[in-house]
């Protein structure tokens, strides 16, 4: 199974304004880990990711404690649960954004 996280950001302001926005799920079905990053954004728009349960033709074994990087979405699926985490940086910023999760047969 294959997922489309798709982003419609239709408010950014503040001054040097960024959203990071992070893809994370419970592989183990306790710890919540970072399957896919979005690249850095800062202003409004719309950014969508592929995510795949399938391994790929490499697996990211290192680095697991830590945020993938801006742009990568990480071969190694998901697990029953996905959250959205946000960071919002700049002078007085503000992001008015809603995200869709579409299942991909």
């Amino acid at each position: 199974k294959e997922l489309d996280v798709y982003v419609d950001i239709t408010v950014g302001t503040g001054t040097s304004a960024t959203l990071d926005l992070f893809v994370d799920s419970r592989l183990d079905g306790t710890t919540y880990v970072n399957v896919a990053r979005f690249g850095v954004i800062t202003g409004t728009g719309r950014v969508v990711g592929h995510l795949s349960r399938s391994q790929g033709t490499s697996i990211e074994v290192t680095g697991m404690e830590t945020d993938a990087g801006a742009g990568t979405m990480r071969r190694i699926g998901w697990g029953d649960d996905l959250r959205i985490r946000r960071n919002i940086t700049g002078t007085s910023p503000s992001y008015s954004y809603t995200v869709y999760v579409n299942a991909v047969a």
